[in-house]
């Protein structure tokens, strides 16, 4: 389901590159990808294989609410683990060494069914034919050597 998302022309943050975002629950992203998507607001993933619907509240990762998480009040999420829900913390979610914003995606709502997304138009290039050897081959079943 992942590959055909791409084939759809979804990227792994949905519309962008960025990965692992905690607030994009879908099969595109490399956190979800193999525990199935969280569906209902708490970290792990749930096992369930889905596309984003794009519900989610923005998050950045300077400056991190966890009273809301990502669905929104009463759903907390502690970001930090430290057991205490606080109106503003930093963690670097995705490990990319950076302050990301992260937007969730309506990966629903943008699935393009035009072709694949990774070879531009102009890009694709007819090879010439070589042939290698004219000379028939064997028979599979043959012994003969």
């Amino acid at each position: 389901m992942h590959e055909l998302g791409h084939n759809l022309k979804l990227l792994h943050g949905g519309n962008n590159w960025v990965t692992a975002k905690a607030n994009y629950n879908s099969i595109m992203n490399t956190r979800y990808e193999f525990s199935g998507v969280d569906n209902n607001c708490t970290p792990e993933g749930d096992g369930v294989l889905d596309y984003s619907y794009g519900t989610h509240v923005t998050i950045h990762e300077s400056d991190l609410d966890e009273r809301v998480g990502i669905c929104g009040e009463p759903f907390a999420w502690d970001w930090n683990g430290n057991g205490i829900i606080e109106p503003s913390v930093a963690v670097d979610l995705n490990g990319d060494n950076s302050a990301s914003r992260m937007t969730d995606y309506n990966d629903w709502m943008n699935l393009d069914y035009a072709g694949v997304y990774f070879i531009p138009p102009n890009s694709i290039k007819k090879l010439p034919v070589t042939i290698v050897s004219e000379e028939p081959l064997p028979p599979i079943n043959s012994l003969d050597k």
